[in-house]
């Protein structure tokens, strides 16, 4: 009687679960060079995917060159634009084509670089410094003599139109149906036909899956597109309220602004068109959202007084994270009790909360330390303020705030001194007695502490020990210092801590 030998079963790669094949991918994209990732999309479906994630998951379109026209004929296909999550958008580009083709009709190099030579000198009139000046001559003489100019490709500005790229932008986001945010940089792009179309398709295209919203734009603006991209799965909203511009003679003039601005004023704030489209269109849509907002974040660089606006918000009994970046000055912010209002009435469900007040950004000011004394004398009252009520600022995870003294700071500090994970200390370089001071709230409890921000006056040896030895388990580091030190940072130091220094601030305010 013969036995039958029965063989094992052959393994492929189609037996390997999943979560594992996403383990091996996750190893390569984090031990080798992207394009080593990349060759291996063909492997099967978990790498295709997972390669196709990798690239797109994050998509920007914020300046005009070829390598965005290749970008927008690869969107247009539903395999691929499926993968997108997260849209950011800055539409100075569209506007720019727009306004060339308004003046000069179908693209040519000639007209195309006669509009350049006077938008650069427009811009360079609207900022009214000495830096941007030379700036503008050195663009304009870069591009008179065919070299390029970061931000936009004058061959591609030749050959399409506004028409052509909208166009194309309303194809790829029809096949975006994953995104889960939407970034956009609206500036002076007007609301015509196609980019009422081009918001229309993002309703579309997003109205099941987006979850944040973030909305750069003048407050004018916010009606219309609100009224068009107006989601309804939105649980995070950021909003910017843009500065107001009067265009005279195609120049954006921001000492007018402030003169109307001033003139409305004196007239009453029930006649300020911008408080009113505040409450009369953005307050309706986050209270329409209210019981579903997790994360709201304000800041502006208009001249609206927002005491009006924070005193309307609704309650919204599921917020997380609160943003405020404003200007904390008598004009901007003539009465903090609306801010503290709300502040008090989510103190028992907020975690993470930065107050960042504005740069005094007016266009006949650019002294530093003038603008940061005025800067602290707004917040030091808005500081009094947090002060006198104990249950703000209580319990939190993160927090960014303004540094005043270490007698109004400090007290700030120690309300959430055993659940702090993220700190960040702005508005002052802080000295070596002072970082001491602000590190010993926490010393209970060293190995909490995960992200820290300083501003410091100096950057040296004495420093890194000192928050090696004090923040041991540190994720990460973000230093603004003021001046460095003679002898440079000993490598073998740097490697206590992961450092990642911004630079001077000097440099920094000048960009």
């Amino acid at each position: 009687m013969s036995t039958k030998t029965t063989l094992p079963t052959r393994q492929t790669g189609n037996d390997i679960p999943d979560d594992i094949w996403r383990g091996v991918a996750d190893h390569i994209y984090l031990s080798q060079p992207r394009h080593e990732l990349y060759r291996l999309i063909s492997v099967n479906r978990i790498f295709f995917n997972y390669v196709l994630d990798t690239k797109y998951r994050e998509v920007w379109w914020t300046k005009l060159d070829n390598g965005l026209l290749r970008l927008l004929t690869r969107l247009q296909e539903p395999i691929i634009g499926r993968h997108v999550q997260r849209l950011y958008i800055r539409a100075w580009f569209v506007d720019f084509l727009r306004k060339r083709d308004l003046q000069f009709g179908k693209p040519s190099v000639g007209k195309t670089r006669i509009f350049l030579r006077n938008l650069f000198r427009s811009l360079a009139l609207v900022v009214g410094s000495r830096s941007a000046l030379k700036a503008s001559r050195v663009r304009k003489q870069r591009m008179l003599e065919g070299k390029p100019i970061e931000g936009f490709s004058s061959g591609i500005t030749d050959r399409v139109s506004s028409k052509d790229i909208v166009t194309s932008m309303v194809k790829a986001v029809d096949c975006m149906i994953s995104v889960t945010e939407f970034n956009f940089e609206w500036r002076d792009l007007p609301l015509n036909k196609d980019t009422q179309i081009f918001l229309t398709s993002t309703r579309r295209a997003f109205a099941s899956s987006l979850r944040k919203l973030v909305l750069r734009a003048q407050i004018s603006k916010f009606k219309e597109v609100l009224a068009i991209a107006d989601f309804d799965n939105i649980d995070e909203l950021d909003f910017h309220f843009d500065y107001r511009t009067n265009d005279l003679e195609g120049q954006l003039d921001m000492t007018a602004g402030k003169q109307f601005q001033a003139k409305e004023d004196a007239a009453g704030a029930a006649s300020d068109p911008e408080l009113q489209g505040l409450l009369q269109t953005v307050i309706p849509f986050i209270a329409r959202r209210r019981k579903a907002m997790r994360s709201l974040s304000i800041s502006s660089s208009s001249y609206a007084d927002l005491s009006e606006f924070f005193s309307a918000l609704p309650a919204m009994p599921s917020l997380r994270r609160f943003t405020a970046g404003i200007y904390v000055d008598k004009d901007c912010l003539s009465d903090p009790s609306g801010l503290l209002q709300l502040l008090n009435a989510h103190a028992a469900t907020l975690l993470h909360i930065a107050l960042r007040p504005n740069w005094p950004d007016r266009a006949d000011s650019y002294n530093r330390e003038e603008s940061l004394a005025h800067q602290r004398r707004g917040w030091s009252t808005l500081n009094e303020q947090l002060l006198s009520n104990p249950r703000l600022l209580r319990n939190l995870d993160s927090l960014e705030l303004p540094y005043v003294s270490s007698c109004k700071s400090i007290p700030l500090l120690q309300r959430s001194c055993d659940t702090l994970t993220r700190l960040s200390v702005t508005g002052h370089f802080l000295t070596m007695d002072e970082i001491v001071e602000v590190l010993t709230v926490f010393a209970h409890r060293l190995f909490y502490m995960q992200h820290l921000y300083l501003e410091v006056a100096l950057l040296d040896v004495a420093l890194v020990r000192m928050l090696a030895n004090r923040l041991p388990d540190l994720l990460s580091l973000v230093l603004v210092y003021h001046r460095e030190s003679a002898s440079s940072v000993p490598v073998s130091l740097t490697l206590l801590l992961h450092i990642h220094v911004i630079g001077k601030i000097n440099s920094i305010m000048k960009l």
